[in-house]
């Protein structure tokens, strides 16, 4: 067929095909494995379609003849049949010898009847890019048990109108003989409810299967949350691990989140964070939710009766919908994957149990989700406050590498994995776990081969002949600039067409370019598109985003007549007469009059669908450059094109041709984002939970067990791993990037622009590498360019490090051993004495320790450290003297200029002690205490509202605060207390609020209360006392973060005691006259000025006699919101979800103020 349509396109008469070439083709495109049987075959596939399965020819069960039977291809080569049913979480707690016995005689279980192990046919699977396909594959390990379409509250209103069906039976004792099929039915699956109820959960006190179902009984919506509350349930409830039916990840907060019936409607259904110590409040919790949820479902497994399911789907008429439809969908969805369904609670429920290899890649685990709905096709005016929730169910079945398992064991098959970026030691994600393969190999019959040392010398000799005709210019350019070269300020030609095409992708970029961050990346792109042109050079420009591609293509149509005739552009869709067809993400254009032509190729997957890019790759003479632009992901999904330099027709092979690489490789920004850390910023992922695990199975050194693993992945040694994983992903992604100008080998010098944020990273990064011998082989298999590049890494490693290892040594030492006498001077002198002696009634002290607190500590340190210094008290202590010249480290050291940076620990990653540092040579990454000072932008923050002007404040203060000097570690904690009181402050001065002064809290309590909260306000007849904390986050000490919750404790009991004392002496009755007119209630407030989501701020925001509070100051607002037609302005009728970063609503009335009028309903 292929010869026919080859000669109809040269003209040529087509040849005869016989039927049987036909009937042989069609056999070769759907079953394709029947043809490897019988001769040798290649067989090329997406990893997309590999994961999922072909058709084979099976036997018919009754008859003669054959019929077409699905199999999953791992089965079908591996010579494997699928576990009816599945025991494999009943050995999660066996020794090894025993899950290895259940594995190779069971999960793997061979299939006598596989034709391939009859007929002794081997396979060798090549997977390339292995970084990309094993996520890919790994995505595809997910099993969606309940899908948002599956309405959660809906099928428990129906379960519950099955559950009183069955109450009436039991109440007129209606026996089984005289029941009908139906009746029985259902019979059973409540009893499978109560059962698994009773045996395998924990229900909350009070909390039945009855009065669960009864919440629902009237459903009418979907679960709702009230704006103002759902931040905090939405990060509890975002992806939800369960280990086992009764066993969460981050429990106790699914147990303080419970449901009711919004505003008394039994109707709708709300979540709601419970008030502390409440007694009163006996309603279900999510905790208990989630577990009804995990029994339905298994319930639901085990209806197999035909009738029955389509009764309940159609209510009892024949193809018709009916309120039972959504359990009927439920039953349906939990029939498709009842083998694995049927054994949730077979799960161990030992806390004890170990998280190894057998447990992180085999063992299923179950995942719940309940996210805000981001779109509603319909608008209810008056509840844009109330978030409808969408309840999701996951399974995480086994692994990637169970696959290969299934592929290897018991053949004499190969699997060969190809990446640039792939088998690194201290790198878990996109690569099959060399550990996990290597515990299997022995008991399962495979090898495990890799590169030995002994290959070295060879790739080492292939990159020597390759260097002979290839050179590489690297050129950094600094991050907070827009410019990539001087040319615009220094050529006048060049700013002239630059600045006519910035003015017409304005429009379509109006709202972007108020980003700093965004417009630097668009006019960067733009200045290296033109660059290509005024320079002649072939260029390559990846991004962050795809929004300057969206922007060039609108201002194209909008100005195609004057772009026509001053730049000669013109589109490859300029002949289509479809305009829904028209990309125009193919350009050709001469922006520089006797400069060269620009033949722009937008690339996407998209495009690729539709065009054949690589006839768009080839250039038929010197006056013309190629330049593709694209985005990181956008290139990982098949940007492999070279420059043809051609001579005649393309199609004509002895046409005289030479392919080049692009001479110029620009990566606008960081890649940014990666599997660890999206776009939301939030690293309580499934992947991330995923990877954890995957670290935890791999340590030799620690046992882990189940009841260790947190949820914790803002801080500690889990927020350490995964911005390791992190870092180890925006490397990959520019080695990947090298690796696309580096496909031919040609006479050329390549150039490659790099910001200097993403140098420092790499440098990083290949430093870590070469920590470990084990990554010798892995370093030496990398491309030229990369190596060059690894060289270039290193001199400027060494451009800003000591310059000996002595130096770097010695350092070390001293930051640390100054940080741990500037903890002990500032707890013995600071914290203990002098704050005592204010307390003590010694007022003389109170100007020094409020200077401890001044905002100058972190505005102007040197102006700080002067007004120390001339206090005469702290002039004449001898143990501050001998700290004071270590609070700040100047960047400068013995007249180098060194770059400061986290060390790097034995691991290769950052040191798990975030005070220690070192110089680049030496670190994991560079030292920046303003990142965990100051809140910084993201995307949910309004530049209008208060927090906006709030975060370009901080963000004015941190640009060049530590230019010079930067403080010790140990520093950081008094100056985070210090930033959360700058920014209290000015919240309570934009509300006109203000807080009693010193002296005015010594009259109304007395001197023993300072420093026990930071600011006493009074609102009404109320005292608030708010302590101000910045509670740590990310790699801050999380003993320190614990540490602050157990003082908060002890500070209101001594308030309280206070109070006591002063009862005892003047009588309670007394005391309560005294107060009368003043203070008629005490409250005490915890208030977190960092905004990143970790276990220290989920606290309650209130206690059932309301007088403590813990609060985030920062708070996401959701609302609904709807929004226009771009081109008309017209409201659309759907509603669209809006996420705003504000000042706590709670704060708002605990001061008294006097909310912003909002739609909906209030808290």
């Amino acid at each position: 067929m292929q010869k026919a349509i080859t000669a109809r396109e040269q003209g040529e008469s087509e040849p005869k095909i016989s039927v049987h070439e036909v009937y042989f083709e069609l056999i070769k495109q759907v079953l394709p494995f029947e043809v490897c049987q019988y001769r040798p075959s290649v067989l090329l596939m997406t990893t997309n379609k590999f994961d999922t399965s072909t058709y084979r020819l099976a036997p018919r069960k009754k008859g003669e003849g054959v019929r077409f039977e699905s199999v999953d291809f791992d089965l079908l080569l591996g010579g494997k049949l699928k576990p009816k049913d599945p025991q494999i979480s009943t050995v999660a707690a066996a020794d090894h010898a025993g899950q290895v016995a259940y594995l190779r005689d069971e999960h793997f279980r061979r299939n006598p009847d596989c034709p391939f192990r009859q007929k002794n046919i081997r396979f060798t699977v090549i997977i390339d890019e292995l970084h990309e396909a094993y996520t890919r594959l790994e995505e595809t390990c997910h099993v969606k048990l309940v899908k948002q379409e599956n309405n959660l509250a809906h099928v428990i209103s129906v379960t519950g109108r099955i559950h009183n069906a069955v109450c009436s039976l039991e109440k007129r004792n209606k026996t089984k003989d005289a029941q009908t099929t139906f009746e029985q039915e259902m019979v059973k699956f409540i009893a499978t409810l109560r059962e698994l109820l009773v045996e395998k959960c924990e229900l909350s006190f009070g909390t039945t299967l009855g009065s669960i179902l009864e919440m629902f009984r009237d459903q009418l919506g979907a679960f709702e949350v009230n704006g103002d509350a759902a931040e905090r349930i939405i990060s509890i409830t975002h992806n939800v691990f369960s280990f086992n039916a009764k066993m969460y990840v981050n429990e106790e907060g699914l147990k303080r989140i419970r449901m009711r019936n919004s505003e008394g409607d039994i109707t709708r259904t709300e979540l709601y964070y419970e008030v502390e110590n409440d007694a009163s409040d006996t309603n279900p919790t999510l905790h208990d939710l989630f577990q009804l949820v995990s029994v339905i479902l298994a319930a639901c497994a085990q209806i197999t009766n035909r009738d029955f399911k389509r009764w309940v789907k159609n209510g009892g008429q024949d193809n018709s919908s009916s309120q039972n439809t959504p359990l009927g969908q439920f039953v349906d969805a939990a029939n498709n994957v009842a083998g694995v369904v049927r054994h949730i609670f077979d799960r161990t429920t030992d806390k004890n149990l170990l998280i190894d290899h057998f447990y992180t890649y085999l063992q299923p685990k179950t995942v719940f989700t309940m996210t805000p709905i981001a779109e509603l096709n319909y608008v209810n005016r008056g509840a844009e406050r109330t978030i409808i929730l969408a309840f999701e169910m996951d399974l995480v079945q086994e692994l990637p590498e169970a696959m290969l398992l299934r592929l290897l064991t018991g053949t004499h098959n190969k699997v060969i994995g190809l990446s640039a970026t792939s088998g690194f030691s201290h790198t878990k994600n996109g690569n099959f776990s060399r550990h996990f393969l290597a515990r299997y190999s022995h008991d399962l019959g495979y090898r495990v081969v890799e590169r030995k040392t002994a290959d070295v010398d060879t790739l080492k000799a292939l990159r020597g002949l390759r260097a002979r005709i290839r050179s590489v210019d690297f050129k950094m350019f600094d991050d907070e600039q827009a410019e990539l070269t001087d040319i615009y300020q220094n050529c006048e030609i060049f700013r002239e067409v630059y600045d006519t095409v910035f003015d017409a992708l304005k429009v379509p970029l109006e709202y972007a370019l108020k980003n700093s961050y965004k417009k630097r990346q668009y006019r960067r792109e733009l200045e290296a598109l033109l660059l290509a042109a005024y320079e002649g050079k072939n260029s390559l420009i990846l991004s962050l985003s795809g929004a300057f591609k969206r922007a060039f293509i609108s201002a194209w149509r909008a100005h195609q007549t004057a772009w026509r005739q001053q730049y000669g552009m013109h589109s490859r869709c300029d002949k289509k007469t479809d305009n829904n067809k028209k990309h125009d993400q193919i350009l050709t254009f001469t922006p520089f009059k006797g400069h060269h032509t620009v033949h722009l190729v937008f690339f996407d997957s998209p495009l690729a669908n539709v065009e054949d890019i690589r006839n768009e790759t080839y250039i038929d003479n010197s006056n013309t450059v190629l330049v593709f632009m694209s985005t990181y992901n956008s290139a990982g999904t098949g940007l492999n094109y070279f420059v043809k330099y051609h001579d005649g027709d393309i199609n004509d092979t002895n046409a005289p041709r030479l392919d080049v690489d692009f001479e110029r490789l620009v990566l606008i920004n960081s890649s940014f984002y990666s599997e660890v850390k999206g776009n939301s910023a939030n690293l309580n992922t499934l992947p991330n939970y995923v990877t954890v695990l995957k670290h935890y199975a791999d340590d030799d050194i620690t046992v882990h067990k189940l009841a260790d693993f947190s949820v914790n992945f803002a801080q500690g040694e889990n927020y350490r791993l995964l911005m390791a994983e992190h870092d180890m992903s925006l490397f990959k992604v520019v080695v990947q990037a090298v690796g696309r100008v580096e496909r031919r080998d040609t006479l050329l010098k390549t150039e490659i622009f790099l910001p200097r944020g993403v140098f420092r990273n790499v440098a990083f990064q290949f430093a870590a590498l070469s920590e470990d011998s084990g990554n010798e082989v892995v370093s030496e298999s990398m491309s030229l360019l990369n190596h060059r590049l690894m060289d270039e890494c290193e001199k400027l490693s060494q451009s800003q490090s000591f310059s000996d290892a002595e130096q770097r040594h010695a350092f070390e030492q001293t930051v640390v051993a100054n940080g741990r006498r500037i903890d002990a001077v500032h707890k013995r002198v600071l914290k203990t004495d002098w704050i005592n002696q204010v307390r003590a009634g010694n007022v003389e002290y109170l100007e020094l320790c409020n200077l401890f607190r001044a905002p100058e500590s972190f505005t102007n340190p040197e102006r700080w450290l002067a007004k120390l210094e001339a206090h005469p008290i702290y002039a004449a202590n001898r143990q501050m003297q001998s700290i004071h010249n270590s609070l700040f480290i100047d960047r400068q050291q013995d007249n180098q200029a060194i770059l400061l940076c986290h060390k790097r620990g034995p691991d290769g990653l950052a040191h798990s002690d975030y005070s220690a540092l070192s110089d680049f040579a030496g670190g994991a990454r560079v030292y920046q205490p303003e990142l965990t000072l100051f809140p910084q932008y993201r995307n949910d923050v309004d530049s209008s509202n208060l927090v906006g002007t709030l975060i370009r404040e901080c963000n004015n203060i941190q640009e060049t605060v530590f230019k010079k000097w930067v403080p010790n570690p140990r520093l950081v904690p008094l100056l985070k207390g210090n930033v959360g009181e700058y920014l209290f402050d000015k919240v309570l001065k934009s509300y006109g609020v203000v807080p009693l002064t010193d002296p005015q809290v010594f009259e109304c309590l007395e001197p023993l209360v300072y420093e026990f909260f930071d600011r006493f306000i009074e609102v009404g007849d109320d005292l608030l006392c708010i302590d101000v904390k910045r509670w740590a986050t990310h790699l801050d000490d999380l003993a320190r973060a614990e540490e602050t919750l157990e003082k908060s404790g002890n500070k209101i009991c001594q308030i309280r005691s206070l109070v006591s004392q002063k009862a005892d002496s003047t009588g309670r009755e007394q005391l309560q006259a005294a107060l009368a007119g003043r203070y008629e209630r005490i409250r005490f407030v915890y208030l977190n000025v960092a905004y990143s989501q970790n276990p220290n701020n989920l606290m309650w925001q209130d206690n059932v006699d309301h007088t403590i509070h813990y609060l985030n100051l920062f708070q996401t607002d959701y609302q609904y919101y709807r929004p226009k037609n771009r081109e008309s302005k017209r409201p659309l009728e759907k509603s669209k979800l809006g996420i705003t970063l504000d000042i706590n609503p709670m704060l708002h009335t605990l001061l008294g103020i006097e909310k912003l009028p909002t739609k909906g309903k209030v808290s």
